[in-house]
């Protein structure tokens, strides 16, 4: 699907929004990035898309009417755009939410934009959106990764778990008891894989609530 452009290759057009029954079958579509750049990691929002090179230069793509793509308007994109607030920035992780993005860099800075409805980018306030990306806090640990979807987390460099964009919890709160090598957030769950192997779910809400181990 390509509506908003987060296919990167164009405008939308009838050849690139295919029916699901035919998207099995359909020829992968080449995203154009600048000669020098080369990609290593890829992720998708609700309708856009980020593309962080192994040089750690991060593009985004697709619907920006949140600011989601942090290029400082609210104008879709439908080729890969530079998040240029973050260019002078060595990038190593990076996270699309479904209208709100994140990003770490290399030296720990972690760093959100785009819808904040629910305080998602975890700046201490519910409401509005940020077209550029705005530094974010997590107690003053370096962040290692990300992700996002309605909510966000973060885990810092020793594995603690860091999440915000529920309601009131408008600003990042620990997460005490779990330390985690990777995390994910889905629709209704933050969910994650400790550093000893044990896979990890809570129910988005409060620090505390519905946690509960998995499986080993």
């Amino acid at each position: 699907e390509n509506t908003h452009g987060q296919a990167g290759v164009g405008p939308p057009a009838v050849e690139h929004d295919l029916p699901l029954d035919q998207i099995a079958g359909a020829s992968p579509f080449l995203v154009g990035l600048p000669s020098n750049h080369v990609a290593a990691r890829v992720s998708c929002g609700e309708a856009h898309t980020l593309i962080l090179t192994s040089g750690g230069v991060l593009f985004g793509m697709g619907d920006n009417s949140k600011g989601q793509l942090g290029v400082g308007t609210v104008t879709a994109s439908y080729y890969p755009a530079v998040v240029a607030s973050l260019s002078p920035l060595t990038m190593g992780h990076t996270a699309a939410g479904r209208f709100h993005s994140t990003a770490t860099t290399t030296d720990g800075k972690l760093f959100a934009w785009g819808d904040n409805a629910s305080g998602q980018l975890g700046l201490g306030r519910v409401g509005g959106v940020s077209t550029t990306a705005a530094a974010v806090s997590i107690g003053g640990s370096l962040a290692a990764s990300c992700s996002a979807h309605v909510a966000t987390a973060c885990i810092n460099f020793a594995g603690e778990l860091w999440v915000w964009g529920f309601g009131d919890a408008c600003s990042p709160q620990r997460v005490s008891g779990v330390k985690l090598r990777e995390v994910h957030v889905t629709s209704s769950l933050f969910c994650g894989v400790t550093l000893d192997g044990t896979v990890w779910t809570r129910s988005i809400g409060p620090p505390g609530a519905g946690a509960h181990l998995v499986y080993d």
